[in-house]
């Protein structure tokens, strides 16, 4: 016993050694189009970024050093740089959209794609439409089907056409396509979601009131968010709707699908909801992070980094 009792008052001597010296860290980021970037949008961003920070690190500070260029210092003892950047590099544009299902849709999308093969055939490398699909989605599935990667691109191309686009009836030409996570056989499901001329989504992040990591119901990590009052509202609303129609509501970050869940047991009420995926406990961790701040952020990119 008395061994036990030693070793654990040396192990609290050498945490609390008062010759371990904190190190300061520095870093320089700068905004992708830091030319279309207003000093009111900079003013922003170290804004979200301190209060994503203020969870990461007991000292920081961010400033703006040259024109759309930022400052990171962080003193102390250790720094985990991969996740601080994770951290600030991630815009944490989350958005909430209603989904159509693959039989409303497809048929829409067959139309534009047989016009585009005929308008644009070398573009597409005389690939058939048809032929960029690995597989197709369930019939009252969210999923419309899915593509490898090197596909994205020809497929993009195609369903964001202007000319194909007036294919469409009315009622679909503001659709819009999104991508969600690739599985393991890097297959990524495309999804096609109910927009609207300005491309505004129901829902969006700066309805949050707070974020938390928690693990789901297979106790797998996952993030809890509070929505506040008029997020509560909309969210009833949405949910209301998916649960009538038997229909999906995609939970997209920086315009990736992470989560489609349907609505089996009616309206969701209180602006509690859960978004889960495939994350690790850490991605988890910094999504509730990121998601805590409630703004979005234009993209940035590092420069460079110091530790002193």
């Amino acid at each position: 016993m008395k061994k036990i009792y030693y070793l654990i008052f040396v192990l609290l001597i050498l945490a609390c050694n008062p010759s371990r010296e904190k190190k300061e860290f520095v870093f320089f980021y700068e905004f992708e189009n830091e030319d279309s970037i207003s000093s009111g949008e900079v003013s922003e961003t170290i804004f979200v970024l301190n209060k994503r920070l203020n969870q990461f690190s007991n000292q920081h500070e961010i400033t703006e050093f040259e024109r759309n260029k930022l400052k990171v210092k962080i003193t102390d003892y250790e720094l985990d740089t991969l996740r601080l950047n994770k951290i600030i590099l991630n815009k944490g544009k989350l958005e909430f959209w209603e989904l159509y299902h693959v039989e409303e849709i497809f048929h829409e999308i067959l139309k534009i794609g047989s016009f585009y093969e005929d308008k644009a055939k070398d573009s597409l490398k005389n690939k058939p439409f048809l032929d960029m699909f690995t597989a197709l989605g369930h019939q009252y599935g969210p999923i419309i089907a899915f593509c490898k990667a090197e596909d994205t691109v020809a497929i993009n191309k195609m369903l964001n056409d202007k000319d194909t686009r007036f294919q469409m009836k009315p009622e679909y030409i503001n659709t819009k396509f999104l991508w969600g996570i690739a599985d393991e056989n890097n297959n990524l499901p495309l999804y096609a979601a109910k927009s609207n001329r300005n491309n505004i989504p129901p829902l969006t992040g700066e309805s949050i009131l707070k974020a938390k990591q928690v693990t789901d119901v297979v106790d797998r990590p996952a993030v809890l968010i509070e929505m506040n009052k008029e997020g509560a509202i909309t969210w009833e609303r949405l949910t209301e709707n998916a649960f009538k129609n038997a229909s999906y509501i995609a939970v997209t970050l920086n315009d990736l699908v992470y989560s489609a869940p349907g609505v089996t047991v009616g309206p969701i009420q209180g602006g509690l909801t859960q978004i889960a995926g495939d994350f690790t406990l850490s991605q988890a961790q910094d999504l509730a992070i990121i998601l805590s701040s409630q703004k979005s952020i234009p993209q940035l990119r590092p420069i460079q980094d110091v530790t002193q």
